[in-house]
């Protein structure tokens, strides 16, 4: 019993609630619109909370935020990985991984049939031309 006291003592934080931070995401868009979502969670830790993450390897600056978690908005590809983290008490624990693909996006095109309307032909035909990876098709008029 003396010896679990004595540890505790001695290191009163380490498997007991140590602060640690968690970076995920998956996310997919295409280079002309929109933003990738890489979220940043804190757990047991004590703010103001500071960090850095890399890009394909590429560390880039160190944030310090009081937001949990803490959203990274961005259009870079790659694979995000946080590099370090530290709460306002001590060095803490990092974990996760996120993955932002970006995608060339589609062209849109197509052929009216026949390409003139009159009064008595009053409706048209659309054949599609459009070229890239096209999951779906909205058309507003």
């Amino acid at each position: 019993m003396k010896l679990i006291l004595n540890i505790l003592l001695v290191f009163p934080f380490i498997g007991f609630g140590q602060s640690s931070a968690f970076i995920s995401g998956n996310d997919t868009l295409c280079d002309n619109a929109g933003y990738a979502i890489v979220n940043v969670y804190f757990n047991n830790a004590i703010t103001p909370y500071t960090f850095s993450y890399s890009i394909d390897g590429a560390i880039q600056p160190s944030i310090t935020t009081s937001n949990n978690p803490y959203i990274i908005n961005t259009k870079e590809e790659g694979n995000y990985v946080l590099t370090t983290f530290s709460d306002a008490n001590a060095v803490g624990a990092i974990n996760g991984s996120a993955i932002v693909t970006v995608l060339e996006s589609p062209i849109a095109n197509f052929d009216p049939q026949p390409d003139s309307m009159t009064i008595i032909y009053t409706t048209t035909q659309l054949v599609d031309k459009s070229e890239g990876d096209i999951i779906s098709w909205i058309w507003d008029f």
